[in-house]
């Protein structure tokens, strides 16, 4: 299985190691990675998830967090390993919890 998902963008294409993504998320049509670098792209969210191994987990419709990146769950924020907090609501961060607890 592919370790690493292709990201296209303009006339580059970047291939972007799970190991190094913190969470993927969505706004409108672009596609965000956030971690060790930032990438936005245009692509469809289930072509993306498609790629994913179990390592990342849904937290909402449009998010999903690389658990392996997880440091904390606290209040109402994801810390992820290199410094990024990602902020969620309250049913998305009992979720994120539940998981995180399952996880390790």
């Amino acid at each position: 299985m592919k370790e690493y998902i292709a990201v296209r963008n303009n006339c580059e294409v970047t291939k972007v190691l799970f190991s190094e993504i913190c969470f993927i998320t969505r706004n409108a049509r672009k596609i965000i990675l956030r971690g060790d670098d930032d990438f936005v792209f245009y692509e469809n969210m289930k072509n993306v998830v498609e790629c994913l191994d179990s390592r990342f987990e849904r937290i909402l419709d449009s998010c999903y967090v690389n658990m392996e990146r997880v440091k904390s769950v606290k209040g109402d924020k994801i810390i992820f390993d290199n410094g990024i907090e990602l902020m969620m609501s309250r049913d998305a961060i009992s979720k994120a919890k539940k998981l995180f607890y399952e996880y390790i």
